[in-house]
């Protein structure tokens, strides 16, 4: 079964075919060519386009019987359509559904310089990630499917990890990755969940670029050709990776933790991402710190700037798992970090940590940790909670009830509701202090043995005082009341202004008024 690339067609392979049939054994190969038509701007998802590909190969085994053997060749795109159709015929897990009886045939798996990492779209630098992220989901679900960090994408290199991870070498198929050495779009470093499969390699090809690894006409007729037709022959019919570790493996296998510190918005002790790395850090041990940049509360207001961190948050946990496919994970996080987090556990089924610490997060109280404990995303949970945390008990509370922004909220001051056990969930209250008191040096020894299942790790409840500030609590009883009051009475003097106003001035001063207090408040915001 071939499967092209964008716009690619089955002519394009037929001296390919041709070739191959003309190898020992393989003269009554059967050749299957799925044309899928696939533009930048297509409508329908690399899922659908797969699915598709599912469907034609059972069909074709229901009606003329399942063969000896399957072999799927995927070029570019096609290499990813491959990866999620046979992931999901052959594990139930991944799709919800039933194995069908076609994937346990498949043999080998050659792709083509699949950007199995995603693509890096020029555009999305020079014009700004997220106003491009949003504007390719509305051009083209496709394109918004292939981009680096997308849910499409690392779902399905997650999904693919942990499949070959519990699946015996004797029943995974061979995996071959041929990349030209000339290739600008795709790289070597794009194939880890690849090569790390016992039955898993890459190839680079020398002088092969990303639009013609699969061919040889760009060579000059001649010997060099001629070799250049047996390696693919090769690789394609032949080829057996090593299944013995290499020294890289080796040095990955002695990695059993990964711990994520995520940063938030508004921590008194912006160092504590290093500081608390210190703690963790353990020979067994890695950890890594998300790095977006000075997140401010005028941009956590922005959906769209919220959740464009999610992409990298999602393409190196990935990574990190390709890297450290035998180590537990777990996460820290602050305020819009555990944001990200939620978003992403969200997006992601095959997502998961064991152990999870919030501070100051500003998820919402009902948000469904019952259901990620079930289908063990997470494990345990801490929510460390302060007392003066006005960000999450005043701005959150605003955005929740007043502009209806449900993936937010005070899980921070209020705690989270569900059907959970004391042992799913810790929650801590009240740290002394505003937004990031539980990020202080003090507690850090508590985190640590928290992320470590060490006991005691509850934290020094010297630090503690028994309720929320007034200030905080009251503000956040207030606020949205007011906000909207202030909303109505602006409506108001505008249409009043509008409707009734004598002179230019007075018809358009309140609407400039308003516009001019929106400016300078989102503007404090930004500072904060």
């Amino acid at each position: 079964m071939v499967v092209p690339g964008l716009r690619g067609k089955a002519v394009q392979w037929e001296d390919f075919k041709s070739v191959a049939q003309a190898q020992p054994g393989h003269a009554q190969d059967e050749w299957l060519f799925y044309e899928h038509g696939a533009t930048p701007f297509s409508r329908e998802g690399v899922a659908v386009l797969a699915q598709r590909l599912r469907d034609r190969i059972r069909n074709r085994a229901e009606v003329q019987g399942l063969p000896d053997e399957i072999l799927l060749l995927g070029h570019s795109l096609g290499g990813l359509i491959v990866r999620e159709a046979y992931l999901a015929a052959v594990d139930a897990t991944y799709e919800g559904e039933e194995v069908d009886a076609w994937a346990r045939k498949v043999t080998r798996i050659i792709l083509f310089a699949a950007p199995n990492q995603g693509v890096v779209v020029p555009g999305a630098k020079l014009f700004g990630v997220v106003p491009f992220l949003g504007l390719a989901r509305w051009l083209s679900p496709l394109l918004d499917d292939t981009v680096q960090g997308a849910d499409f994408i690392s779902n399905l290199k997650i999904g693919w990890l942990r499949y070959f991870r519990r699946t015996p070498p004797s029943q995974q198929p061979v995996v071959l990755q041929l990349l030209g050495d000339a290739d600008s779009i795709v790289d070597e470093s794009e194939s880890l969940e690849v090569e790390q499969l016992p039955t898993g390699e890459q190839r680079r090809l020398s002088g092969a670029t990303h639009s013609n690894v699969h061919r040889w006409d760009w060579l000059p007729a001649g010997s060099e050709r001629e070799d250049y037709k047996r390696m693919l022959m090769h690789y394609t019919f032949e080829h057996q990776p090593s299944d013995a570790p290499s020294a890289k493996q080796a040095e990955r296998n002695a990695v059993q933790n990964v711990v994520f510190v995520m940063p938030g918005i508004r921590a008194l002790n912006p160092d504590w991402t290093t500081q608390l790395r210190d703690v963790l850090k353990r020979p067994d041990t890695d950890v890594r710190i998300g790095n977006y940049g000075y997140f401010s509360a005028a941009k956590f207001l922005r959906s769209g700037v919220r959740r464009a961190n999610t992409r990298w948050f999602k393409n190196s946990y990935s990574d990190a798992l390709a890297q450290y496919p035998n180590a537990n994970f777990h996460f820290v996080g602050h305020s819009n970090g555990t944001y990200i987090l939620g978003e992403s556990l969200r997006r992601l089924p095959n997502m998961r940590f064991q152990r999870v610490y919030l501070a100051g997060t500003v998820l919402p109280v009902d948000y469904p940790w019952g259901e990620l404990f079930k289908k063990h995303q997470v494990e345990t949970l801490r929510n460390d909670k302060s007392c003066a945390d006005w960000p999450v008990g005043i701005l959150c509370r605003v955005m929740n009830k007043v502009l209806g922004i449900r993936d937010v909220g005070t899980g921070g001051i209020e705690g989270f509701r569900g059907a959970y056990s004391g042992k799913q969930v810790q929650e801590y209250a009240y740290f002394s202090g505003g937004h990031g008191a539980p990020l202080e040096v003090g507690n850090h020894r508590s985190i640590s043995q928290y992320i470590n299942n060490a006991d005691p790790n509850e934290p020094d409840r010297t630090a503690f005082v028994g309720e929320i500030s007034p200030a905080v609590n009251w503000g956040g009883r207030l606020a949205p009341a007011l906000v909207v009051l202030l909303l109505a009475a602006a409506a108001v003097w505008v249409g009043w202004g509008l409707v009734t106003g004598a002179t230019p001035a007075e018809r358009f001063g309140p609407l400039v008024t308003v516009l001019a207090a929106t400016i300078v408040g989102y503007f404090a915001l930004d500072k904060v």
